[in-house]
């Protein structure tokens, strides 16, 4: 009897120390620490949006988002970026992953306000969310159209076709005199401006391409929203009787005769027409004449005899 009792408190001291190692693992595990104790955690947040993000393999990337949101969460390539097998998350981190291979992932998630499951459903939009990461010196992804950035407040956003904003924005239907919802995530059109509200500072990667002219519709004496078109520089404006750009510092309109690039304004043909936007040519090629030479100089001559 008195064998069988240690055999059973040996046991049961066994359980105990599984548990506590169980525990301690899961606790660490819950942190959202790196399995490498020389490995680094990399955080993600609602501020590193449209961002790239170079690791080294062995690295760990957790993301921490708006916990009163929602979030459906994906990565492009789990090959190179994977979920640590066993690890549960707390309720402030919506992903974590190892960088496992050499590559180039992207993180994409989408946050939804609870009442969006009531029924009827609400009408908060949805907030998207993405984030590329590079591991290993994987080269990045081929440039794009480079970003236009937006300070906090509503915006009158401009960009090349296939642009997408994190947020919903609203297009004028001048022919019906109402505002029309873009759903965040629509690619936008270029040469059409749109109204957007961004809680910070907010920095859009454009869409590659872009287009040198746009024309826009308009009827008389009605306004339209016009946008810069091009991927790269800002963009001219013809046709229109007025220009009005808005500053969201200030709260204010001011008249414009151009759009800086990612920028969008108001227009208005009194007596109807086509509304052009064209892009701006990029910058000339350097001065020759910089060096201090004037076209008509003449090259020193060489003499015959080598005088």
């Amino acid at each position: 009897m008195l064998i069988r009792g240690r055999h059973a408190l040996r046991g049961r001291i066994t359980l105990v120390a599984l548990a506590l190692l169980v525990g301690m693992a899961t606790v660490a595990a819950l942190s959202g620490r790196p399995a490498r104790a020389d490995a680094a955690l990399h955080t993600l947040t609602l501020a590193d949006n449209g961002s790239t993000l170079g690791v080294p393999i062995g690295d760990r990337i957790e993301l921490r988002l708006d916990v009163n949101l929602n979030w459906t969460v994906s990565v492009s390539d789990p090959a190179v970026l994977r979920r640590p097998p066993g690890v549960a998350l707390v309720r402030d981190v919506q992903g974590l992953w190892d960088a496992i291979a050499p590559g180039s992932s992207t993180i994409r998630a989408t946050g939804d306000a609870p009442c969006r499951m009531s029924i009827p459903a609400c009408g908060v939009p949805s907030i998207l969310f993405s984030a590329t990461v590079n591991v290993g010196g994987a080269p990045p992804p081929l440039p794009g159209g480079g970003t236009a950035t937006y300070p906090a407040g509503w915006n009158i956003v401009g960009a090349p076709d296939g642009t997408v904003l994190p947020v919903d924005a609203w297009t004028w239907e001048s022919v019906r005199g109402q505002y029309g919802r873009v759903p965040a995530g629509t690619p936008l059109s270029g040469g059409r401006g749109y109204w957007a509200y961004f809680t910070a500072a907010q920095s859009i990667p454009l869409a590659a391409g872009g287009t040198a002219s746009v024309r826009i519709a308009a009827p008389a004496g009605g306004w339209v929203l016009i946008g810069d078109p091009s991927a790269s520089s800002g963009a001219t404006i013809s046709g229109a009787d007025a220009v009005y750009t808005y500053d969201p510092n200030a709260g204010v309109y001011n008249p414009a005769t151009s759009l800086g690039p990612g920028g969008g304004a108001w227009a208005i043909s009194f007596a109807g027409g086509d509304v052009v936007v064209t892009a701006q040519p990029p910058a000339p090629p350097p001065n020759p004449l910089a060096g201090g030479f004037a076209l008509n100089q003449r090259q020193p001559r060489r003499r015959e005899g080598g005088r």
